[in-house]
Parts: structure tokens; sequence; C-alpha cells
């Protein structure tokens, strides 16, 4: 075990110390992600490798500060398992912690390698907050897989560190549809649920004359009818080109009216939107892809990604923007990275959060590419090139020329015009405007393989379908 000498009298006045602080476990653990879904199971996962453990121990509270053996130790561990055995850890995370007006940070960075993070504290009033561009990633062997995930819970959280007890401060996650429940104090506990998909939302076009959202069970097959609908003049869309769904709004691209529509998330008939992005402050001329990320709203234009915050309402403003792109086509976010895919066959990859006017960390050049799904290592996309429809996956590491791992192609596969492309668990999801159709493959799908299940028929409301959000 190695050991930093740390003195807390130094970081919280009125404190003794014996010297101890910042241990570092020698053996890595497992830090997990999960979350919390309607209708699944719940599992407390706890130190060991199979949670995340904020201890925080000590005696004495109030005005007067602890003698000095009244300190408490305060640890982070940075891995944990899944129920499903999945394997994550948080990175890129700097963590700061406040208290008697004094301040100590931590960042997982200094030691990417290390398990856990401690110091001793003594007893009192607190606050943590996890700043921009954290990441949490799955581990599958001796590779490390970025997932997307959200911050949920309040950021910075308040807590009071009790003597001789455990204090929990709430950090949540949202990943896929996972909610990871953190419960820091002198213990953070994530609760990690893993489920199916809950729903599939699609926006359809009905032959370019307007617009409707259909929201179907997460295990619809075949000539389903829809769980809701949003349609009619109420709602203004026109020309929903994208959507993508929180857990308790679908937010939609509108191209021709230029606007992002946030709906609640149970809503249905005809109804106007909860509110609209919308507006020449906006600059949204015509939406062709959104996406939201750790309290942001991303929106691709033509030549632009703008970014709102989630509470943009009515003609607001940009706070940040990439331009120049010409013409980009859709987008998806993959852990720390987001990738744009343009007309002219060319990935970019950014860093996120997503800085103004940032340079592309990787190009990459690929065929025909209009939908983009990001997920364990791989990119999917929808090849509009030729007379049949075609996915290809790429490795979604590589620079350049990308090889192709793998196509889906043929007459069984049932794609005509395949529009968007979405990855959630194991599975690939599809819409196809001309089949009109949500077409559902395993994610390993290749050559001339049929759908393990497709939705489509005149009971679906599908009509032609574009945009797709599995949650």
């Amino acid at each position: 075990m190695k050991r930093f000498p740390f003195d807390p009298r130094s970081a919280f006045p009125g404190s003794a110390s014996t010297g101890n602080a910042l241990s570092l476990p020698a053996s890595p653990g497992a830090r997990a992600a999960r979350h919390r879904r309607p209708g699944s199971g719940r599992h407390a996962v706890w130190a060991s490798g199979a949670a995340l453990v904020l201890g925080l121990l000590g005696a004495g509270a109030g005005c007067t500060l602890p003698a000095p053996t009244a300190l408490g130790t305060a640890t982070v561990n940075l891995v944990g398992r899944a129920p499903s055995g999945a394997v994550y850890r948080l990175r890129h995370a700097v963590i700061t912690v406040t208290g008697f007006g004094n301040t100590r940070i931590w960042n997982t960075e200094d030691d990417p390698d290390r398990t856990s993070l401690s110091d001793d504290v003594v007893v009192g009033n607190y606050t943590a907050s996890l700043a921009a561009g954290w990441n949490l990633e799955r581990i599958e062997g001796a590779t490390a897989r970025p997932v997307t995930a959200q911050m949920i819970s309040d950021n910075p959280v308040d807590f009071i560190v009790s003597p001789q007890q455990r204090t929990i401060v709430p950090l949540r996650f949202h990943v896929e549809t996972d909610v990871v429940d953190m419960s820091q104090g002198y213990d953070i506990v994530l609760t990690i649920e893993e489920s199916t998909p809950q729903i599939i939302v699609v926006t359809n076009l009905h032959g370019f004359q307007s617009g409707s959202v259909t929201v179907y069970p997460g295990q619809a097959s075949g000539d389903a009818a829809p769980l809701r609908t949003i349609e009619g003049p109420l709602t203004t869309l026109s020309s929903p080109e994208a959507v993508t769904v929180t857990d308790d709004e679908i937010v939609v691209c509108d191209g021709d009216v230029g606007a992002v529509d946030f709906f609640s998330i149970q809503a249905d008939g005809n109804l106007a939107p909860t509110r609209q992005i919308v507006g020449r402050d906006t600059e949204i001329g015509g939406c062709r892809d959104v996406a939201v990320y750790q309290g942001e709203v991303y929106v691709l234009e033509s030549d632009e990604i703008l970014v709102f915050p989630l509470t943009a309402n009515g003609d607001a403003t940009p706070v940040r923007r990439i331009s120049g792109l010409f013409v980009g086509e859709s987008f998806a976010i993959d852990g720390s990275d987001i990738y744009v895919a343009k007309s002219n066959g060319e990935i970019l990859v950014y860093a996120l959060p997503l800085a103004e006017d940032a340079a592309p960390t990787r190009i990459f050049s690929v065929d025909c590419p209009f939908g983009i799904a990001v997920a364990d290592g791989e990119l999917f996309l929808n090849n509009i090139c030729g007379l049949h429809g075609r996915i290809d996956v790429y490795p979604a590491t590589e620079t350049g020329q990308p090889r192709v791992l793998r196509s889906l192609i043929g007459d069984h596969t049932g794609l005509q015009i395949p529009e968007r492309v979405k990855r959630f668990r194991d599975e690939m999801y599809v819409s196809d405007s001309d089949a009109e159709q949500i077409l559902i493959y395993p994610a390993t799908a290749a050559d001339d393989a049929a759908p393990v299940r497709a939705i489509g028929g005149p009971h679906t409301g599908l009509s032609t379908p574009v945009g797709l959000a599995v949650h």
C-alpha cells in the first residue's frame, strides 16, 4: 500500500493529525456504474472492488472543533461490479470537498491505476462537487471502454460528517437505462439496476408532409400499436428529423421549423411542447440531430454544433459552438467523445464537454455515412451508397481509413433505406423510412442476417420513420 503524508491541520484548521491520509490500495478493484429503472431489481454493491465508498469517520460536531483524536476518514473507492458482471471505473474525475473554509481536491488522473482515495477530516458540514470532464468506463479484460453517463444528482451536494457514524451523500448517474446511485458519505454505496429497454421512440415524417412521434414498449414486435402518439397542430411538429429521450422528457429536433421541442415522457395526443428552443438568437436554422449530455443540449446544424443549457427555453443564445462542419448529418456520444458523421464521408471526433470552436481530436473517413452509433469500441454507420440498405461497422478508435469489421446487407436483413442506427446493450436498432419499419438485430449481426424482430404494420402508426431513440 502506498501512502502519502498529510497533516489535516493544514487542510482543516483546528484538528490534529497522526499523519494519516491519501491511502491507495495496491490491488485494482472494480468500480461500479449502475442504474435504476422502474420494475428492475435493486442491488447494493459494497467495497472490495464492488462499490464506490466514501468513508467519513469522526467524533465531535458543532461549533467546537474536535479534539486531536476526533478525526474522520474520507475514502472513495473508484471501481465496482454491476449485477450483470460488468466492471466500471470513474475516470478524469476532479472531486472537490469543501468544509471549514478549506478545500481538498482529488483528481483520479494523478494515479489512474488507483482504486480508491482517502483523507483524514474532522466532523462537520461539507460540500462535494464533481467537475465537468469526468467519465465512466467499463472494464473488459485488459481494455476499458467509455460509456455515456449523465450526472442527475445535485452538484455540488451538501453533507454532514457525523461523529462515529456513516454519513450518506447521494451521487446519482444515468447510464443508458440504468440509474447509478452512489450514496456517498461514510460509505458511498452503488445501487446498480440493469433493465431491458423501457420504450422505443420514433419520429415520423408522413411522406415529408407532416410530423409525429410514436412511442412503443421496449420489447414491441410486429404490428404493435404505439403506447402513445404525439401528433396534431398544437405540437408544431413539421419535419422531426431526430429524437433523444431523458428520464422525464422526449426531445425532438424539428428540421423545417428550426426548433428543439421538449415533451413530457408521458405526452400523448395533440398537445403543445412544454417548452421550445426556437428563434433568431438560437441560430437553429435546420436541426439535423440532437443529444443531451451532462445537463446540456447538443444540436447539430448542417455546418455547426450548438450547445444550450438543458433548461433553455425560447429564443436562447448558444453557450458554445463548433463551426465549419459542412455538412453534418448526424452525431453520437460515447463516453467522453462525440462522433460527427459528415456527408463527405468524414467522421470527426471531439472531446466532451465540447469547448468553443474546439478542433477534432481525430478524423477518419468511411463510405457514405448517415446515421451513426458508437458503443463497445465499435462505430455503426448507415451506408447510403448503392441501391440496397447497408450497415457498416468499424473500430471506433482508429484514424485515417479504418477497416470494415463487418457489414449487414442482403435481402434477409429487411433493410431498404436505413435512416438512424442506435445501440442498446446487445442489440442494434435501425429506422428504415422506405420499409416503414424499426428493425432490431443482435449487435454482432453481419452479412445477410435477418432481424430478430421488427416493428411495422398498419397499426403501428409508423409513416416514413426517421428519428429513433431507445431508452
